[in-house]
């Protein structure tokens, strides 16, 4: 191939592999540099809200499925987790959402309780249902799931943090708050 076509087929295909990543990009969201190094701001997939979460994690779990759309973030090998999970329906999505959060570790939590049940404000004003469930795992530990759920009309957002309860101290506790405290609507 002369070296003119040569030029021009790497042009193609590098451009079409840009649009492609960009394009898979925009389905899960994106990452951006944050001010503060221990964080990145993360924007949702449709860019209509924004949240902190911790800088390099070992990995990422992306999911969209049945018009839900999730990221999975660990806070280190084998837990605790930061899953932000987006969705529509409203308000009754949002309830039901909640309920699903506290029925989803009754198969392996044992004695569990509901600690929190209220309206927080967050750091950047908004209103949101935060719970608190807690219970024995099979290992004889105490085990803790903290949720978050945030609502603007048919949007929804739920926050869970998930791990032993003895984790919830430190850089753990510190990234769980940021995010809390930065989520955002942009729209």
């Amino acid at each position: 191939m002369p070296g003119r076509m040569r030029t021009v087929a790497l042009l193609v295909v590098a451009a079409l592999l840009s649009v492609s990543v960009a394009a898979a990009a925009q389905s899960v969201g994106q990452f951006f540099r944050h001010d503060d190094p221990r964080y990145w701001w993360y924007e949702s997939h449709d860019g209509t809200w924004e949240i902190a979460v911790p800088a390099n994690p070992i990995y990422t779990v992306h999911k969209t499925l049945f018009g839900e759309t999730s990221l999975e973030i660990p806070l280190r090998e084998g837990g605790p987790y930061i899953t932000i999970s987006s969705f529509p329906g409203g308000r009754a999505a949002l309830d039901r959402a909640r309920s699903a959060v506290q029925q989803q570790w009754q198969h392996v939590l044992t004695d569990t309780r509901l600690t929190e049940n209220r309206t927080i404000r967050t750091g950047t004003g908004l209103d949101a249902q935060f719970i608190v469930i807690q219970g024995r795992t099979a290992a004889g530990v105490n085990g803790m799931v903290r949720a978050v759920f945030f609502n603007n009309g048919d949007r929804n957002v739920a926050l869970v943090w998930t791990g032993n309860t003895a984790d919830y101290t430190g850089s753990f506790q510190a990234a769980w708050i940021e995010a809390v405290n930065s989520f955002s609507w942009l729209r």
